[in-house]
């Protein structure tokens, strides 16, 4: 779903929408989206976040963690599921 939404939005958009998003995360000020790009890749970040917090609450934290990265799952505060280039 991630690779679609990459072609249909601009490149660099997409990519700076990335670098916002890393930097934020990284102890950056936050700012509110400003483009589609940064809709979606906030979107797509915030669903593991959810997911693992939903999960945890009928199956215990590390059971919900566990759950997260199996098979193709990934921890998305790491900057390499964002795939940006560090500055």
């Amino acid at each position: 779903m991630m690779r679609l939404m990459r072609t249909q939005l601009p490149k660099e958009e997409f990519k700076s929408a990335q670098r916002q998003i890393a930097k934020e995360r990284a102890g950056g000020r936050v700012e509110e989206a400003r483009t589609d790009s940064e809709i979606i890749v906030r979107t797509m970040l915030g669903l593991g976040d959810t997911f693992e917090t939903v999960m945890a609450r009928r199956l215990g934290e590390d059971r919900a963690h566990e759950l997260r990265l199996a098979g193709d799952g990934r921890d998305t505060k790491m900057v390499q599921a964002l795939e940006c280039d560090v500055e």
